[in-house]
């Protein structure tokens, strides 16, 4: 599903933007976040005729039939083309830097919390698309996801979709992707290029945005039965 994500790595970040000619000013500053949840703001490059870093909302609000308000964090690549997000996939694409997600092992009690990352822990890119504001909503972003590769698998039926720097470039070109682009660069992501770490309860709160969210649970020691 890819509901939680890190961008823990300022200066590798910054790295990856400029390899991607991204002007940032020498006195720009990136979050260190290691538990971003939908609904905060988070930097997004946005695709056109000059790529640009901007800071947006993480959700694209929109009516259903019924008329009820509903945000939507991510979406389904294969279906990018013709779903209710087309136009932004044509005209409003966007990456979505992070250097890892988190998924739940739901077949345990309690859920277990994992950790995806490249096998180099390096910044990598999350293929997006945007939302103008309306007067209605404000400007929003989500992300996609695809079928997962054989480690994801395992946790979840779905990863995100994430880009190479060259797959980057293609997604921010301007202008519409053929159905057979858009199937090539949202591929599942090799799992030979990534590890699983489980990790700490803490990420399973929103609350919570500390360096302890990425870290292995602590051990229980005897010290934890001991009565007062």
């Amino acid at each position: 599903m890819c509901g939680r994500y890190t961008l823990a790595k300022a200066e590798p970040t910054k790295a990856a933007l400029e390899r991607l000619g991204i002007e940032i000013a020498k006195d720009a500053s990136l979050p260190t976040r290691y538990n971003v949840a939908p609904t905060q703001t988070m930097p997004i490059v946005r695709g056109g005729e000059k790529a640009e870093l901007m800071a947006m909302r993480w959700g694209s609000n929109w009516r259903d039939k019924d008329n009820k308000i509903v945000l939507s964090i991510n979406a389904r690549s294969e279906k990018a083309s013709f779903s209710r997000f087309k136009h932004a996939v044509k005209d409003r694409r966007c990456l979505v830097p992070a250097d890892g997600f988190y998924e739940w092992d739901r077949s345990k009690t309690p859920s277990v919390p994992h950790l995806f990352q490249t096998t180099g822990g390096n910044p990598f890119w999350i293929a997006g698309a945007w939302d103008e504001q309306t007067e209605e909503f404000p400007a929003g972003y989500l992300v996609f996801t695809t079928a997962p590769n054989a480690m994801v698998g395992q946790i979840h039926d779905r990863m995100p979709v994430i880009l190479t720097d060259e797959m980057a470039r293609a997604w921010l070109q301007p202008g519409p992707l053929t159905g057979s682009k858009i199937e090539e660069l949202c591929a599942p992501y090799p799992a030979e290029q990534m590890r699983d770490t489980i990790v700490g309860p803490a990420v399973s709160s929103t609350r919570n945005d500390s360096p302890e969210c990425v870290q292995p649970p602590k051990p229980i020691s005897i010290e934890d039965f001991r009565l007062e």
